[in-house]
């Protein structure tokens, strides 16, 4: 959830994930969230399949791809939570289903990601041009914070990358005037 007052590193969480994961798919195939239960790391595991099972079979009577976005990988603190996240996932999808994993830096996440993601898979979003950067910037930053000097700023923190770009508007969108000077 983007606006979510509640950190990366809560969100990692895999109870978190999956909680989030069965309210989503049982939301939608039953128009019921799931009861609450406390489940192991490896029940989790097996549920995670057996929902991705389900979603996968409606996805197919619907004749649709089931997709899911899972962003900011690097904002996960170093250590095995990102690991176990990724964890959850089978190391095989079911047919109807794909999750995009984003993070600026593939390599650095590679090893968590177990072999899940074939290198083959991988791509990398090519920068944008300096011109659309601060079109973009101008457009979406809020009229309040539209000065040259910040939108230079961002721009330059930026340096073309797409997510980034995005994030750190949104930050500054945010941002409390007082604390817009340490940026």
């Amino acid at each position: 959830e983007p606006n979510s007052a509640l950190g990366p590193e809560y969100r990692a969480q895999p109870q978190v994930f999956f909680d989030w994961l069965a309210m989503k798919i049982s939301g939608l195939l039953t128009g019921h969230p799931p009861r609450k239960e406390k489940a192991s790391y490896a029940e989790q595991i097996q549920q995670t399949v057996q929902y991705l099972e389900a979603f996968s079979q409606y996805c197919a009577k619907t004749g649709r791809q089931g997709m899911f976005f899972i962003d900011g990988l690097n904002e996960i603190p170093a250590g095995p939570l990102l690991g176990e996240l990724i964890g959850l996932l089978p190391t095989k999808l079911p047919p109807q289903v794909t999750v995009v994993l984003t993070a600026p830096n593939y390599t650095n996440i590679t090893g968590a990601l177990g072999g899940r993601v074939k290198s083959t898979k991988v791509f990398s979003l090519p920068p944008l041009p300096d011109s659309a950067c601060y079109r973009y910037c101008r457009r979406a930053l809020k009229p309040e914070r539209r000065s040259p000097a910040l939108v230079d700023q961002i721009c330059g923190k930026a340096k073309g990358h797409p997510l980034y770009l995005r994030y750190l508007i949104e930050h500054v969108n945010q941002t409390t005037d007082d604390a817009l000077k340490d940026f």
